[in-house]
């Protein structure tokens, strides 16, 4: 067995380790969230006979299969496709052993069947993770929300949403905090608000007929901007940001500068990551489709306080895409992502006036 290497893959909020089973050799992958050391989602099944797992590594971003059969959560042009009956228990710890499992390290959880796709931190006893579950009896998934007090995880409770899926959590403070996803049944967003003692469904807009909500940020009680996609039958795949004013989240219109091509059945438009640092100043990252082509082209968006614009990057249209973004300032942030045709990642900085090369 070997470790997953950087050098052909993409940079995402998942883990990536191969194996060997049968005489073949493969990738499994799971979410991770944010790069944070305490934090490993889903990885294949560990009680498979046969089937070791290599060290895992931490990445920002999303991941490309470039061998065999990937195991998890598979992002393929703003489809997810969860597989039940391959995902094991979520681990919270930093590595995997290359062999057997070793015996639970303290703050483990091995007992919860599901995924764990983000994670937000306000200090050392105080992290909160996102995810979905599997309930015996029930169909579906659920919402699953996880906490850790400094000295373990545990299953926080939270609102029991059919074929529910948190995807972004973004905390301010011990007594505010937001997690995002959407309702694969309902095709609904779903937004959740931690006041301190419980978390509860916020009410939503509906920009489509199905939205999916990837990833939020918040800066304070009364600035925070969620965004993903919705689809739209005739013009594929939309852009989608929403903004809370502190009393109620609000559509806000965002380019969508790609356009689905019927014959290859790409879609258009995707926003898979946001970061904020003020009310004046926001970014997101995603895809589009290049026009007159079936490519996806690396998508970056800025808010300056008023509206939202699409800003040029140096990520290629040669079927790239962004994934990850996280904000220092307003002159200095990094955006990750990757390229579908040759597997290599992409890391680009904000310099204050351009997106580009590190």
């Amino acid at each position: 067995m070997r470790p997953a290497t950087t050098s052909k893959g993409a940079l995402c909020g998942r883990v990536v380790c191969t194996y060997h089973l049968a005489g073949h050799t493969g990738e499994v992958t799971g979410h991770s969230g944010l790069l944070n050391p305490i934090l490993v989602g889903a990885c294949g099944v560990p009680s498979a006979s046969g089937l070791g797992f290599a060290p895992l590594i931490l990445l920002i971003g999303r991941s490309v299969m470039t061998r065999a059969h990937a195991v998890g959560s598979i992002r393929r042009r703003g489809r997810r496709l969860f597989l039940p009956a391959v995902v094991g228990s979520v681990v919270l710890i930093g590595t995997l052993a290359a062999a057997a499992p070793p015996a639970p390290r303290p703050g483990a959880v091995t007992s919860i069947t599901g995924q764990l796709n983000a994670v937000s931190a306000v200090s050392p006893s105080d992290a909160w993770a996102v995810g979905f579950t599997v309930i015996a009896g029930q169909p579906g998934a659920v919402p699953l929300i996880m906490h850790w007090n400094g000295t373990s995880w545990s299953k926080a409770k939270s609102p029991n949403i059919p074929f529910g899926e948190l995807n972004g959590v973004s905390m301010v403070s011990a007594t505010d905090g937001w997690a995002a996803g959407w309702s694969r049944n309902t095709g609904k967003i779903i937004i959740l608000h931690w006041d301190g003692t419980s978390w509860t469904q916020v009410p939503t807009p509906s920009p489509g007929p199905e939205t999916t909500l990837t990833a939020v940020s918040d800066t304070s009680p009364g600035n925070a901007w969620a965004v993903g996609w919705a689809d739209r039958t005739q013009d594929g795949t939309q852009t989608i940001t929403l903004h809370w004013n502190g009393s109620a989240w609000q559509h806000v219109a965002s380019p969508s500068p790609g356009h689905q091509i019927p014959r290859a059945g790409v879609i258009g438009n995707e926003l898979t990551g946001v970061a904020i640092t003020s009310r004046m100043n926001a970014w997101a990252v995603g895809d589009y489709t290049v026009n007159g082509t079936d490519r996806q082209a690396a998508l970056t968006l800025h808010w300056n306080g008023s509206r939202w614009a699409r800003v040029p990057n140096l990520g290629g249209t040669s079927d790239s895409f962004l994934h990850g973004i996280s904000m220092v300032s307003a002159t200095d942030g990094w955006a990750v992502g990757g390229h579908r045709n040759t597997g290599k990642i992409i890391i680009l900085r904000w310099n204050g006036s351009t997106w580009g090369q590190p």
